[in-house]
């Protein structure tokens, strides 16, 4: 196992891994190596590019192969950071809500741990996790700090021809009630606002096609997905597509203007570092972007795993902390934590 690098899905069965000498940019090198994409939230890092000294494209069977074998990990104790906050912020954000101020918000909260854990233990369970599960792995590491995660959500990818493709997922229930997810009229509203949000981002791209929702189906939970794609007419706009699609309101708030300072005020009082940020991959003309989502992140031995869920008007708090318990029990067995 690199001591560090990074890795990240190019398709559900393939990875590329960076190593070696890391070098930071504000744009990709026009060269053959992958060029990994891993900006903080709020897009403020002016190099948010890395390029590596080595890289290696690897079906996820063949990088399995090269980890150990790993244990379990039960037993491993966590606290929440964040509680008091969520909760005083869910009872506001039903004030904004009646305002007409938001329609739909994003709150989470951090579950904690500060007992050792490998990578490479979390790295193998997110690859037999992803073999059998639509997944997107990312992750990079070095020293002390690094995060890692296994997203089911494409912010956007962009083929050679100029197709963008992107999906709307948004509403959650455990996998035993997936039938919901198309006649529960809550989660039927936030997952059409999603769509909105999302089509709107892209109209100045040109006219986006939504298809039809279906249910995405992973381990513990199932999700609402329509896919939406639009025909660019340039191929070289990804910090500008980046900028408008980011973040949608499957993760931020809607309408985006009062969204964007919602989010950085709450941040505020509850840093979310990397979580629910854009991370991708450039290879040539391809580029995927994942959402950063379903994932450890540590520094110096502390351990989080952030956890959020779409709240709107018709809301309430017992049921979002119950579909938060869900996402935290479902990372945690993904990344075997």
């Amino acid at each position: 196992m690199i001591k560090s690098g990074a890795v990240i899905s190019i398709r559900h069965d393939q990875v590329v891994i960076g190593s070696g000498r890391k070098e930071m940019v504000s744009t990709p090198k026009e060269n053959e190596k992958p060029a990994f994409y891993f900006p903080d939230f709020f897009l403020e890092d002016p190099k948010p590019w890395y390029q590596y000294e080595e890289s290696e494209q690897l079906t996820t069977e063949q990088l399995a192969t090269r980890l150990p074998a790993s244990g379990s990990s039960n037993g491993r104790s966590w606290s929440i950071q964040g509680d008091e906050i969520y909760s005083n912020t869910f009872s506001r954000l039903q004030i904004s809500f009646q305002k007409g101020e938001l329609k739909k918000a994003v709150p989470y909260l951090f579950y904690t741990s500060d007992q050792p854990f490998k990578v490479q233990q979390s790295l193998l369970s997110l690859l037999n996790y992803s073999s059998q599960h639509p997944t997107f792995l990312y992750g990079f590491w070095e020293d002390e700090k690094g995060i890692l995660g296994g997203s089911p959500e494409l912010l956007f990818h962009i083929a050679s021809d100029g197709i963008l493709t992107t999906a709307a997922i948004a509403g959650t229930v455990e996998s035993a009630y997936e039938d919901r997810l198309l006649s529960d009229p809550k989660l039927k509203i936030e997952h059409d606002l999603v769509i909105e949000g999302i089509c709107a981002s892209l109209a100045p791209f040109g006219k986006a096609e939504v298809g039809k929702t279906e249910i995405l189906r992973l381990s513990h939970l199932s999700h609402a997905k329509t896919p939406i794609s639009v025909q660019l007419e340039r191929i070289d706009c990804i910090d500008a597509l980046t900028r408008a699609l980011h973040p949608t309101p499957a993760l931020g708030a809607f309408p985006k203007a009062g969204g964007l300072n919602w989010l950085a005020n709450y941040a505020k009082l509850l840093p979310r570092g990397r979580y629910g940020a854009p991370v991708g991959v450039k290879i040539g003309n391809h580029f995927s972007c994942y959402v950063a989502i379903r994932n450890i992140q540590w520094e110096q031995g502390c351990i989080r795993l952030g956890v959020g869920g779409g709240v709107v008007r018709a809301s309430n708090e017992k049921d979002e902390r119950d579909e938060l318990a869900l996402k935290f029990e479902a990372t945690r067995s993904m990344l075997n934590i």
